[in-house]
């Protein structure tokens, strides 16, 4: 017989571990084979590697052998996965309701905490406000890395976001909002700056301060929101404040509260798997709510519905933010979720913010023809300032000269003309003011309901904005625009 050369004989202790580890592992899968038939009745509340790690666990071997196969188990996806639901379960099902391993009496103890909860809400237990602290973002940097180009994703961020407020970040994709979200979160690490909620450092470069993800406080829900499809929403709310070991009737009353605000009462016994995609977002975010966390992140929120099916669920989200005080940074790129559920918007670009304030400030008198464009869909036209004429400001543009909001501005100064479509009326020839008014020709048409959105060409260049209906516009008939002077604002180039 031949003796393969050039590899090492295994000992004979080696052989022996490699045979108990793999006899473990049989074990492991065979337990959580009857398990799961609900036909092992040791700790029937208990789930398979439970019972593996505390009654199989092998005699006169060493840590390090168990931990070894406990190791690779832990890799599987069965493993920490719980058979038992409910605030009471695990009691319930030891004490004999239910069959099955448990399952039953897992199911009553979710309905008998989910009637606890609601006892304890009808008794005026509240979820408390979360401490208010103003948000601080300083200088923040970060870049890719090496091997995609090393290009600038953060580029001396700065950001305040006031306590108790909600702050969106508006941009296209690739700006680096979500970037920043998991920079503030701490899933990545900045290369610069410095990120603190009020006095309390999470992050800086200089001196050297990082505070682990899990103990920055921060409520947190990105997209798609993560969850856990076979466990109840009860259980998956009540996870946030379970790991904190916080006592049962604390828990009773927050996941209560949360439930309620979320409009979930009805479904905290369903699994989540078979919610529909608007009540697992929200699931998700009454789990970041639950824990009264100092700043809410929430990525791209109803990214997945529809937009003509938000309306209700932007209300949802801005009620329940409300409600609790929360102070919140919202990434989105829908400029209609922005405008209707922020309360200060930064709008992104290349890194940075280009202009920030309040929706309205911003939708009606944005400072950057970037932002008017972006924002409010308005027509931008360059131009340089021609003159001052009693309360207005002449500006020479394509379309010839335009009567503006009144600016101090030197004569020659470049620019560019923004008004929104809702500020220009179509009318038929001869009908029009005496200023500002362009003769031009429809080039398309199309209905919305209360109006016609309507492209309008006029020296070949196109106008957009809406034409009343009692007008029977069609396409090629020639028309009178008129651009309201009150609202031609001279952008600074």
């Amino acid at each position: 017989m031949f003796r393969r050369t050039g590899i090492r004989r295994r000992s004979e202790e080696s052989r022996t571990r490699h045979r108990h580890h793999a006899g473990l592992l049989r074990g492991l899968r065979h337990h959580r084979a009857l398990h799961f038939r609900g036909r092992t009745q040791t700790r029937p509340h208990r789930h398979a590697a439970w019972r593996v790690r505390h009654a199989q666990r092998p005699i006169g071997h060493g840590r390090s052998t168990s931990r070894g196969v406990l190791a690779e188990a832990r890799q599987q996806p069965w493993f920490h996965r719980q058979r038992t639901g409910g605030l009471r379960a695990r009691s319930l099902a030891h004490e004999g309701h239910g069959t099955d391993g448990g399952l039953h009496g897992a199911r009553r103890g979710t309905r008998l905490a989910v009637a606890q909860t609601s006892r304890d809400a009808a008794q005026g237990t509240a979820l408390s406000e979360p401490a208010r602290a103003d948000v601080h973002l300083e200088d923040l940097r970060k870049t890719s890395s090496p091997r995609a180009g090393a290009t600038v994703v953060l580029d001396r961020f700065n950001l305040t976001i006031p306590a108790g407020q909600i702050v969106t970040l508006l941009g296209p994709a690739g700006c680096g909002k979500t970037t920043l979200l998991r920079c503030i979160a701490g899933l990545d690490t900045p290369d610069s700056g410095t990120i603190r909620i009020g006095d309390r450092v999470l992050w800086s470069d200089g001196p050297t301060i990082s505070v682990p993800a899990e103990k920055r406080e921060l409520g947190l829900v990105m997209y798609p929101p993560m969850l856990w499809p076979r466990k109840s929403v009860l259980e998956n709310i009540a996870f946030a404040l379970r790991v904190r070991h916080l006592p049962k009737p604390e828990i009773n009353a927050r996941t209560s509260r949360v439930l309620a605000l979320a409009g979930l009462e009805k479904s905290a016994d369903s699994l989540v798997g078979s919610l529909d995609t608007e009540s697992q977002w929200f699931v998700a975010l009454a789990r970041a709510l639950v824990s009264e966390p100092q700043l809410v992140i929430l990525d791209e929120p109803l990214a997945d519905l529809f937009h003509e099916s938000r309306e209700g669920p932007r209300r949802r989200l801005r009620h329940c933010l409300k409600e609790v005080g929360a102070t919140a940074l919202v990434a989105t790129r829908s400029r209609t979720d922005a405008l209707a559920q922020s309360d200060i918007l930064a709008v992104m670009r290349g890194g940075r913010v280009i202009e920030m304030g309040t929706p309205q400030a911003l939708y009606f008198n944005a400072t950057k023809p970037l932002v008017a464009g972006y924002l409010g869909h308005a027509n931008l036209f360059e131009a340089t300032v021609r003159g001052v004429e009693q309360d207005f400001l002449l500006a020479r543009t394509p379309l010839g000269t335009l009567h503006c909001q009144r600016r101090d501005l030197s004569e020659g100064a470049p620019g560019a003309v923004s008004i929104q479509p809702e500020f220009i009326r179509v009318s038929r020839p001869g009908s029009g003011p005496s200023f500002n008014v362009i003769e031009g020709q429809v080039q398309a048409l199309e209905f919305a309901g209360e109006f016609y959105d309507a492209d309008i060409v006029v020296n070949n260049r196109v106008i957009r904005t809406r034409a009343e209906p009692d007008l029977q516009l069609t396409v090629g008939d020639a028309v009178e625009v008129w651009l309201d002077p009150a609202r031609c604002r001279f952008l600074d180039a």
